[in-house]
């Protein structure tokens, strides 16, 4: 995932960035937030594709080839983009359904919702005794490992309930 920010539009200029970024060709999926998408532009991924940024870089989208659509989410095949930093939760959720489904994706987004007077009947686990993954949540015969930093959510895996057990004993870290 290729982020934007501030910084997004002085590396579109960086010829060592933009070669670094050129690397990713053979990278099956390739995916930009907000104004990252003007860096996967400027790396010649977006020529001839629709895609989506920032709604204040729109202007600056088809200087790289890339057709501006207004949306929050532009699944362009082996490219995905997002629309301003929000979208990038949004980007989170359709990657989750595109590789594991719709119900992962719902019962990701309900955990992630803050209801305060709603009590819970997720079925996520903090992991006792390991230092990674934090936590599991169990999604029908999927389990979904996951650790959760001060500011983000980091998904480590995705597994069938009948490979969980041998994924924690080769991946899992003690505590």
């Amino acid at each position: 995932i290729v982020a934007g920010g501030y910084g997004a539009r002085a590396l579109v200029a960086d010829d060592a960035f933009i070669a670094w970024l050129k690397a990713a060709t053979r990278c099956p999926l390739k995916t930009s937030v907000c104004t990252g998408s003007l860096l996967l532009g400027a790396a010649g991924f977006l020529a001839g594709r629709r895609a989506t940024t920032h709604p204040g870089a729109y202007a600056d989208l088809p200087q790289f080839g890339a057709t501006v659509a207004h949306e929050r989410i532009v699944d362009a095949g082996d490219i995905i983009t997002a629309g301003g930093v929000t979208a990038g939760i949004d980007l989170g959720l359709y990657l989750v359904e595109r590789i594991a489904g719709a119900e992962v994706r719902e019962r990701i987004e309900r955990h992630l919702r803050h209801e305060p007077r709603k009590v819970s009947r997720s079925r996520i686990k903090r992991l006792r005794g390991l230092a990674r993954p934090q936590y599991r949540l169990r999604v029908g015969d999927v389990r979904v490992f996951y650790d959760v930093a001060e500011a983000s959510v980091e998904v480590l895996a995705i597994v069938a309930k009948s490979h969980a057990a041998a994924w924690l004993a080769d991946r899992g870290d003690q505590e």
